[in-house]
């Protein structure tokens, strides 16, 4: 029920591992998992919390869909992805840095 950004390696380790991920809706989790992800509660809700555990134990059909939904998302954080997506965002403020001092 984490309160700040700091469960992005939880996050991840558990999609490359194939195991569905129940997370507080914060910025971080949703930027990792989509606006869509069906695995989500409200930050610091401990009730809604345990009902979605509760969820994902007695419904087979809810588990199997957070299982894909992660298989989805998996593709995204295998290394090369991750290496590919900093090369991109370092590429892109070099490229908007050299256009900011370009005088018009």
């Amino acid at each position: 029920m984490s309160r700040m950004e700091g469960g992005a390696n939880v996050v991840i380790e558990a999609v490359r591992s194939q195991v569905p991920v129940l997370a507080s809706r914060i910025d971080g989790n949703v930027g990792l998992l989509g606006r869509d992800y069906d695995g989500y509660f409200p930050l610091g809700d401990a009730t809604a919390l345990a009902e979605l555990m509760q969820r994902f134990r007695a419904d087979s059909a809810f588990a199997e869909h957070l299982k894909a939904q992660c298989a989805l998302r998996e593709p995204r954080f295998v290394p090369a992805a991750e290496a590919g997506a900093v090369r991109r965002l370092l590429a892109d403020m070099l490229a908007s840095k050299a256009g900011a001092a370009l005088p018009q």
